[in-house]
C-alpha cells in the first residue's frame, strides 16, 4: 500500500506565448480561460485555479469591464483563484537583475492593485533557475516555488535532488521548492510528459476512459504507455514511483494543465467519482499555497536545505534566434548607459522613468522561454512547399517576429532615448567641438578608450589640468573622422571635460600591425594565417602565454551540422546518439591592419565549409591598453536541421584552474556551486566568464553571445553525471537549430558577436571580472561641449562614490517623482561595510521597499552613508536632489 494519503491538484494552463499560437492569439485564449475560470469558480464553489503568468493576467485586465475586474479581485482575495509571481515564463539565467526583479514586479504591482496575496511562483516548462533567484523572490515576499518541468530537454526531473527543499541563494535568502520529477523509462521517443501535465496524463484521462466506458488496454507490451493508462492506474503508478524515490510526505501536489488550455469542466466530475470509488488517496483541488502552507506546518523539520546553481539546457533555447537575442543583450546594456546619464543629469524625471519601463517590458518579454511558434518537422514542410518563403510558413515567421520585435524594438527604442540625450546634453556642434565631455556610466574610476566622431582631424585633448592626450583619429568617410584617445580616472558617474584642440602632426605611434601580428607595450598577439584564430597571446612584460593552442585557437570558428552523419533517434537529453561532423575551414584571407598610439587593427575574413553554402566570418581584433577586442561578422544561409557555431576561448592555466560566470549581479563557481543535473554546456553568462588559476585570470566578455559551454563545444547533453572539464577553455555559443521545435526562419544574413579579453597575472577577483566587462560593454558617453555647464555643476558631479569596489552599482536610473534609483550588489561574497557619499545636490536618501517605494527618508548630511551588506546581497536606495525636497 502507498504511503501517499491525499493529492492536491492546481489547476492552471502552461502560457506558452508564441508557441502554439502567436501572440495576439494566445493573449486570446487566455483572456477566454480566465473568463470561464470565473464563471466556474461561481458556479462551483470547489472549483479552483491558479494564474501562471502575471501576463495572462494583465491582458484581461486590459479589456475586462469594471464588473469582471471586481469578480477577478473578490476571487483571488477569496482564494478561489491563485496568482503566481513570475509575469512571463522566464529564463532565469538569461535575464539579468534587474529584469529578473521587474519580472516578478510587473506581477506584485497586478497584485497589489487587485488586493490578492501573492507567495508564489511557478516555473513551467524550464528545468533551472538561477542562483541567485531565491534573493529577487525573497524582496518580493516570494515563500515558494512550483518547477513543472517540461520533458524536452531537462535533466532535472531525473536528478538525486529531492523533490521538495529549501533552496537557498548566495545572500541566505531561501525560497520552497518543489517538484514531482520523473523517471527516465517514461520517456517516449523524442519526448516525456511535462510535469505540469500529470494531472492530465496520471488522473483525468485515465479516470474519464473508466467514467466513459472505454476499454483498458491489455498487458504493457509497449503498445500500452502512460498515455492509455486506465482508472486507477495512473494514480497507482505515480504514487509507487514517488514512493521508490523515497518520497518521505504523505501528501503531494499534481499539476493539472497543458499549452494555453483552458479550464477542464469536468475534473470535478472526476474528483468526486475517484472519492467515491477510493479510500486513498483522497484527492482534491487546491491551490500552491495550500500545498506550501500544509508542508511547513507538519514538515519543517524534515525539509532539507540545498544551495546552488540549477542550470538548465532550455538557456541554449535563445540561441536558435541568434539575431534578436544580440539585440536583445545590447539593448538591456545601452538603457544601462543611457539611464545613468539620464538620472545624473536630468534628474528622476516621470518620463524618464516611463521611457525605462517601456524598454524593460520589451525586455521582460524577450527572456520568456518561449522563441516562436512551434516547427515540429519543419524540414517536412519546407519539401512540401519547396521553400521557407512559401505561404504556409508565413504564420510561423510572424510568430518568431513578433518574438523577435520584443528584442528590436527594445534596442531601436533605447537608440531612439540616446539620440534625444544627446541632442539635449550636447552645447557645441559636433563637426568641430571645442570642448567634449566624458561621462563615466561606471559606479567605479573610469580608465580606458573614449571614441567619438568629429570633422576635424588630426586633434588632441587637453584636460583641466593642461596635460596632454594624444588621440588616434581614422577616416570614417569623406567627411568624418573616428578619434580613439585613452582617459584616465574619469569619476564614478561624473565627467572630465576636455578641450579639443587641431595639431598639425599625427601622434607618435606605440602600437604596430604586421602582417599577423598586433603589439603593444603590455601584449602581443599572433593570428594564425591558417585558421584566422589567435595562436598566441603574450604579456610584454613577463613573457607569459594566455593561449592554449594544443587543440584550439582563441576565436578559433567551430562549425558543427549533421551533413555525412547516419541519422539517429534522440532521446530529449538523456542518452542522445546524434553526432556532428566539424565543417572543414575553407579558406582565409588578410583584409587589413592599421596601428596608432593607443591600438592597433587587423582585420581577417574566415570561410567555412562547404562551399555551396558557405559561412562567412569576418573578424576585427583590435589590440589596446584594456586587452584585445574581437568583433566577428557571420553572413550564414541555414540549409539543415541540426548544426551548431561557436568560437573557442582555450586559455593557457595551472590546474586546478576554476570558472567564474556572471548571472544577476553575481558570478556563480562553477563546477562547486553547480546542483545535481544542472549542465556545464549551455551556462548562460550575463556579461562575463572568469577563468583563473591561483596566479593568473582571464576574463571573456560577450555582448551579443548568451550562452557558454566549459571545456567541449557540447552540442547535447552529457546526460546525469557531471563529465570533468579536462581543458580551461571557454566555447561561446554563437547560434544553433538543434532544437526541433524550431527552424531557421529567421536565421538569415548577418549576425555579429563581439567579445573582450583581459588578462592579469593575478587568481581570481570578482572586483577586476566586474570591473572588466562592465568597461567593455558600456563605454563612457562623449557629449559635444561642456556638460556641467550645460545642465549645472551638481548635476554631473560625481553623484555617488562607493567606498569598498566590492560592492558595485548594477543600475541607477531615474524613477519619476523626481526621483533616482540606485541597485547595489555585493559581489565580494562576504560581509562587508559600504559607505556612500552623496554629490551636495542629492538633499535625501531611503531605502526602497519591495515596489521602489521609500521606507523612510533620510535627510543627508556632513556624514557619509554607511550601509552593511550580507555575501551577495542587493539593496535598492533611492536619491532626492535639493529641488525635489
Amino acid at each position: 500500500m502507498s504511503a501517499i494519503q491525499r493529492i492536491i491538484i492546481t489547476h492552471h494552463t502552461h502560457t506558452d506565448a508564441g508557441y502554439t499560437g502567436t501572440y495576439p492569439d494566445v493573449a486570446v485564449q487566455h483572456i477566454r480561460h480566465l473568463r470561464a475560470a470565473l464563471d466556474l469558480c461561481e458556479r462551483e464553489p470547489r472549483f479552483r485555479w491558479t494564474i501562471e503568468a502575471g501576463w495572462a493576467l494583465d491582458m484581461f485586465l486590459n479589456v475586462a469591464t469594471d464588473t469582471e475586474r471586481e469578480r477577478m479581485r473578490q476571487c483571488l482575495r477569496d482564494g478561489r483563484i491563485e496568482l503566481t509571481g513570475f509575469y512571463a515564463q522566464p529564463l532565469t539565467q538569461i535575464a539579468n537583475l534587474e529584469e529578473l526583479c521587474v519580472g516578478v514586479e510587473l506581477t506584485a504591482r497586478l497584485a497589489g492593485d487587485l488586493d490578492a496575496p501573492l507567495d508564489t511562483v511557478m516555473l513551467n516548462d524550464v528545468g533551472g533557475l538561477s542562483y541567485n533567484l531565491p534573493q529577487v523572490l525573497a524582496r518580493y515576499g516570494i515563500r515558494y516555488v512550483v518547477n513543472g518541468v517540461g520533458g524536452w530537454r531537462v535533466m532535472t526531473p531525473f536528478t538525486t535532488l529531492p523533490h521538495l527543499f529549501r533552496l537557498r541563494g548566495p545572500d541566505g535568502s531561501s525560497v520552497l521548492y518543489y517538484q514531482i520529477k520523473d523517471d527516465a523509462e517514461n520517456r517516449q521517443a523524442n519526448l516525456g510528459p511535462a510535469q505540469y501535465g500529470f494531472g492530465l496524463i496520471y488522473f483525468l484521462w485515465p479516470v474519464l476512459r473508466e467514467l466513459d466506458g472505454k476499454p483498458a488496454l491489455v498487458g504493457n507490451d509497449g503498445e500500452k504507455t502512460i498515455f492509455n493508462l486506465h482508472g486507477r492506474e495512473g494514480i497507482d503508478l505515480l504514487c509507487e514511483r514517488l514512493t521508490r524515490q523515497g518520497y518521505p510526505f504523505d501528501t503531494f501536489l499534481m499539476q493539472f494543465g497543458s499549452d494555453n488550455q483552458g479550464p477542464t469542466e469536468r475534473l470535478l466530475e472526476a474528483v468526486d467519482a475517484w472519492n467515491a470509488k477510493h479510500r486513498t488517496p483522497e484527492i482534491q483541488l487546491g491551490t500552491c499555497h495550500d500545498f506550501f502552507v500544509d508542508a511547513e506546518v507538519r514538515w519543517a523539520a524534515q525539509i532539507p536545505e540545498i544551495q546552488g546553481e540549477l542550470s538548465c539546457s532550455w538557456s541554449e533555447h535563445v540561441v536558435t534566434n541568434a539575431y534578436a537575442t544580440g539585440r536583445y543583450r545590447v539593448a538591456r546594456e545601452k538603457l544601462n548607459t543611457w539611464a545613468a546619464a539620464e538620472a545624473c543629469c536630468a534628474g528622476g524625471t516621470d518620463e524618464g522613468a516611463d521611457a525605462w519601463g517601456d524598454v524593460m517590458w520589451r525586455l521582460v518579454m524577450y527572456h520568456d522561454h518561449t522563441c516562436g511558434l512551434s516547427m515540429w518537422e519543419w524540414a517536412k514542410r519546407r519539401d512540401e512547399s519547396g521553400s521557407l518563403a512559401a505561404e504556409t510558413f508565413d504564420l510561423p515567421r510572424a510568430s518568431w517576429e513578433i518574438k523577435s520585435g520584443y528584442a528590436n524594438s527594445a534596442l531601436a527604442q533605447v537608440r531612439e532615448l540616446a539620440e534625444d540625450q544627446f541632442i539635449a546634453l550636447s552645447s557645441d556642434n559636433p563637426d568641430s567641438p571645442a570642448k567634449v565631455s566624458v561621462f563615466n556610466p561606471h559606479s567605479f574610476s573610469y580608465s580606458g578608450p573614449v571614441l567619438f566622431t568629429s570633422a576635424a582631424a588630426p586633434v588632441e585633448l587637453v584636460l583641466p589640468g593642461g596635460s596632454v592626450v594624444p588621440v588616434d583619429s581614422r577616416r570614417c568617410n569623406t567627411k568624418h573622422w573616428l578619434h580613439r584617445a585613452w582617459l584616465n580616472g574619469v569619476p564614478p558617474y561624473g565627467v572630465t571635460v576636455c578641450d579639443v584642440r587641431t595639431v598639425k602632426a599625427v601622434p607618435a605611434t606605440l602600437y604596430s600591425a604586421g602582417e599577423w601580428e598586433l603589439a603593444g607595450p603590455n601584449l602581443i598577439v599572433s593570428v594564425s594565417p591558417q585558421t584566422g584564430a589567435v595562436c598566441g597571446l603574450r604579456s610584454r612584460g613577463s613573457g607569459r602565454e594566455w593561449v592554449d593552442a594544443s587543440v584550439n585557437q582563441l576565436n578559433e570558428a567551430c562549425l558543427f551540422d549533421v551533413r555525412g552523419v547516419t541519422p539517429g533517434p534522440t532521446w530529449g537529453g538523456l542518452n542522445e546518439p546524434v553526432q556532428f561532423e566539424r565543417q572543414s575551414l575553407l579558406r582565409v584571407t588578410r583584409r587589413a591592419g592599421w596601428a596608432g598610439t593607443h591600438a592597433a587593427t587587423l582585420t581577417v575574413e574566415r570561410v567555412l565549409g562547404p562551399e555551396s553554402t558557405p559561412t562567412v566570418v569576418e573578424t576585427e581584433y583590435i589590440l589596446d591598453g584594456s586587452g584585445l577586442r574581437i568583433r566577428n561578422r557571420v553572413t550564414r544561409r541555414h540549409t539543415v536541421d541540426k548544426e551548431a557555431l561557436f568560437f573557442a576561448f582555450p586559455i593557457q592555466l595551472t590546474a586546478p584552474w576554476r570558472f567564474d560566470i556572471d548571472q544577476q549581479g553575481q558570478a556563480t563557481h562553477f563546477p562547486d556551486e553547480r546542483l545535481p543535473g544542472a549542465t556545464n554546456h549551455n551556462l548562460a553568462a550575463n556579461r562575463f566568464v572568469s577563468v583563473s588559476d591561483a596566479a593568473a585570470q582571464v576574463v571573456l566578455t560577450s555582448r551579443q553571445a548568451a550562452v557558454v559551454a566549459l571545456g567541449t563545444p557540447s552540442y547535447y547533453h552529457y546526460g546525469l553525471e557531471y563529465q570533468p572539464i579536462e581543458r580551461p577553455t571557454v566555447f561561446s555559443y554563437a547560434f544553433n537549430n538543434l532544437w526541433e521545435t524550431n527552424c531557421p526562419i529567421l536565421q538569415q544574413g548577418e549576425l555579429w558577436f563581439e567579445y573582450h579579453v583581459a588578462c592579469r597575472e593575478h587568481g581570481y577577483s570578482p572586483v577586476a571580472a566586474c570591473q572588466a566587462s562592465r568597461k567593455a560593454l558600456q563605454a563612457p558617453l562623449v557629449f559635444p561641449g561642456d556638460l556641467p555647464e550645460r545642465c549645472g555643476c551638481q548635476a554631473t558631479a560625481n553623484l555617488l562614490s562607493l567606498s569598498t569596489d566590492e560592492v558595485l552599482v548594477e543600475s541607477i536610473r531615474p524613477v519619476g517623482d523626481d526621483q533616482i534609483q540606485v541597485l547595489l550588489t555585493e559581489i565580494g561574497r562576504r560581509d562587508n561595510a559600504c559607505t556612500l557619499t552623496l554629490a551636495t545636490d542629492i538633499a535625501s536618501y531611503a531605502v526602497a521597499g519591495t515596489f521602489g517605494e521609500p521606507l523612510a527618508w533620510q535627510r543627508v548630511g556632513k556624514t557619509p552613508i554607511q550601509l552593511q551588506f550580507r555575501p551577495a546581497e542587493f539593496k535598492v536606495l533611492l536619491l532626492k536632489r535639493n529641488s525635489a525636497v
